[in-house]
């Protein structure tokens, strides 16, 4: 399901039925829709929307009964509402507030008339370049390239992680955790969730957490937790076959899971991971769960 589906579109229709379109509400995947809404707006209560920032910022369209005043409150430094094209849009047509548009006139232009379903993504395109490389064996012949990837994410890195996007109010574990173990790699309730106030864990959140949790030092006990919650949580998806992502179709996530965890960071040769990655890398083909589906091309 496509990021904010389940907020998007029960107001979408709303929308609709207030222009006398009928549109049936009883069918199995419209209540299943309204249930995830439902949920998700029970771990993120409409006061808490209008008083701090969370993910919902990113999904505004459509929805009623919104506070601009408090909201615009909440507003990123580049005038979008947590860097979503859609969600500043509706934010613009409801208050003209000028930042709002300037955001959007900004990528309209950048992009020639078109905007990506979120932008920017400048954290997340920088580590995952690094790890990418690493990954597949070819790091030293970047090397002068990396070490700038990383200088620019610990310029905008925080005392509570990073997001996808520099200067974000909003932090993930999914990033931050990817960050954190390249920073440690360049060095010369119990739960952990990607997002606070999520309802739906994502894989790819918790292999990076467990990838992260792996460079810790004697005595961290957080990064022990960690570490725990991750492999369990990872360990339980493969055992009922269910390895799939939220974010992302990979060509062989299990594959990459399933080495992690059977050959620990500290027990893996690197050459033997780089041979093992360079069968499950999808480049180019694999495909990104954003507002729509998306692939980024080298």
């Amino acid at each position: 399901m496509p990021i904010g589906f389940e907020v998007a579109l029960p107001s979408l229709i709303d929308i609709a039925r207030k222009l006398k379109i009928d549109i049936p509400d009883d069918t199995p995947a419209l209540k299943e829709i309204y249930a995830r809404r439902n949920l998700k707006l029970t771990k993120i209560p409409m006061e808490v929307l209008h008083k701090v920032p969370t993910t919902l910022l990113h999904s505004l369209e459509g929805m009623a009964a919104l506070e601009w005043e408090k909201l615009l409150k909440l507003q990123c430094k580049d005038g979008s509402f947590l860097f979503s094209p859609s969600s500043t849009a509706f934010a613009l047509m409801n208050t003209k507030d000028e930042k709002c548009l300037q955001y959007l006139t900004n990528i309209v232009t950048k992009f020639n008339g078109g905007v990506p379903n979120v932008y920017p993504v400048d954290l997340f395109e920088h580590i995952w370049v690094v790890d990418r490389l690493q990954r597949l064996g070819i790091s030293r012949y970047f090397e002068s390239e990396i070490k700038d990837c990383v200088e620019y994410v610990y310029k905008y890195w925080t005392k509570n992680g990073i997001c996808w996007a520099k200067n974000s109010n909003v932090q993930d574990i999914d990033d931050t955790a990817m960050g954190f173990r390249v920073f440690r790699q360049f060095e010369k309730d119990g739960r952990f969730v990607c997002f606070a106030g999520q309802s739906t864990q994502a894989v790819t959140g918790m292999f990076n957490l467990y990838r992260a949790s792996q460079v810790l030092f004697p005595g961290e006990k957080i990064l022990e937790d960690a570490k725990k919650f991750s492999y369990d949580y990872l360990k339980e998806k493969q055992l009922k076959n269910k390895l799939l992502d939220k974010w992302i179709i990979a060509k062989d996530l299990p594959g990459e899971v399933g080495y992690a965890i059977n050959i620990p960071w500290y027990a893996s040769l690197h050459r033997l991971e780089t041979r093992c990655y360079l069968e499950q890398y999808g480049g180019d083909d694999d495909v990104w769960i954003g507002k729509t589906l998306y692939r980024y091309y080298s």
